[in-house]
């Protein structure tokens, strides 16, 4: 998160050298500079605020596929509920945040032979996230997922 703010800084600082030389040039008053200023450094506030948002939603969206390729890829979840897989909403409440270190969250799976309910534990490792277990809910009965030979994390 440093490199992109510490550019935008750059930018903005950048910015506010070309208008003062331009305002000192057509002789305006050291108010408008100072208005000018103002406008740029809360800018430059908005913009942190922006790449911060950015990168969190990013971090986020790289969890969810994460999610969704491990279900469908998985040869019992196929076994479970067949194929066509389909992965419903995950609510994740923020818990797959690019900050947080692990997360279980619970994500519906459904195929043409019904509805289960994944119940996974993941945790961040380096800029990614893995599955360590992961058992599905089929009517009552939990199908572990965790150790399938070929089935690991995206």
């Amino acid at each position: 998160m440093r490199r992109p703010v510490l550019i935008l800084g750059a930018a903005f600082f950048v910015s506010f050298a070309v208008a003062a030389f331009v305002i000192q040039r057509v002789d305006a008053s050291q108010a408008v500079l100072s208005i000018v200023g103002g406008a740029l450094a809360y800018a430059f506030l908005m913009g942190v605020a922006i790449v911060w948002l950015a990168r969190r939603r990013r971090g986020t969206a790289a969890a969810e596929r994460s999610v969704t390729v491990y279900l469908t890829r998985h040869p019992r979840v196929a076994a479970t509920v067949g194929r066509p897989i389909s992965v419903g909403g995950i609510d994740t409440g923020g818990r797959l945040s690019a900050s947080a270190g692990q997360a279980n969250i619970h994500v519906p799976v459904w195929g043409p032979q019904g509805e289960a309910t994944a119940d996974l534990v993941m945790a961040r490792v380096d800029r990614g996230w893995e599955v360590l277990a992961a058992e599905l809910d089929w009517h009552g009965e939990r199908v572990s997922l965790s150790g399938v030979s070929g089935v690991g994390s995206p």
